[in-house]
């Protein structure tokens, strides 16, 4: 069974090739174009603090989900 923080990592994929691209996703959120906190999420980027994985927390879902009118979850 998959992780929530894997689940969000598929769906975050599914949204950039909807959008085409992370930069077009980006300002579909009202984010600056290029900016890197999803595509650090997307690839589990390692924090340069704690060197661990950076992973999307259940604000910035409902965040994304509310910002696109998609259902919770």
């Amino acid at each position: 069974m998959k992780t929530v923080e894997e689940i969000r990592r598929v769906q975050l994929g599914t949204l950039r090739t909807k959008f085409g691209t992370m930069a077009a996703l980006n300002e579909a959120l009202g984010r600056v174009k290029p900016d890197s906190t999803l595509t650090q999420y997307l690839n589990s980027s390692k924090g340069s603090k704690t060197n661990k994985p950076k992973q999307m927390g259940s604000p910035m879902a409902r965040a994304i989900e509310s910002q696109l009118k998609l259902e919770e979850g």
